[in-house]
């Protein structure tokens, strides 16, 4: 399940280009639920879904056509063990698994300093020559026709 999901600081290119990174911290995640998610409110930041929306398509027991965003820019960034960690057979035995909660120790600021410098850096040159954004934007508005999709089971319309 799903314990937050926030938008992050914009990083702004030399063109100008904004690109808003999200972190989602969760227990598990289903196939492409995430990437859905994105789409989803990339959908309602361009103003072509409303937070109705999102409301339905969260729903219980409903079910709905989504988008989905462009794997690429997605990565692991931090596995966290606290489950792990409270439930383990042999509490005195075994250390915890615990990695980042010293987030001034030398070894985060390496895994944050590389992060930035090689990670982003990478999926930021890669969209620039690849276009894979700007090729989901222009599939969302061509090819998934998103007012055909964003309706109730009974027909009612969700979008502005």
């Amino acid at each position: 399940f799903i314990l937050s999901f926030n938008a992050m600081d914009p990083i702004v290119m030399e063109d100008g280009t904004e690109w808003i990174t999200t972190q989602v911290v969760g227990q598990s995640f289903l196939l492409n639920q995430i990437r859905k998610m994105v789409s989803l409110a990339i959908e309602v930041a361009r103003g072509t879904a409303t937070t109705d929306v999102v409301h339905y398509a969260i729903g219980r027991g409903k079910k709905m056509r989504v988008g989905m965003a462009p794997a690429q820019g997605l990565f692991l960034e931090m596995s966290d063990f606290h489950l792990y960690n409270q439930h383990k057979t042999k509490p005195d035995e075994i250390p915890d698994l615990d990695w980042m909660t010293n987030t001034v120790s030398p070894a985060a600021q390496r895994i944050e300093q590389f992060k930035m410098e090689v990670i982003l850096k990478q999926i930021l040159e890669q969209e620039q020559v690849e276009g894979n954004f700007i090729k989901y934007l222009y599939e969302m508005e061509a090819v998934f026709k998103w007012k055909e999709h964003y309706l109730t089971g009974d027909g009612h319309r969700l979008w502005k």
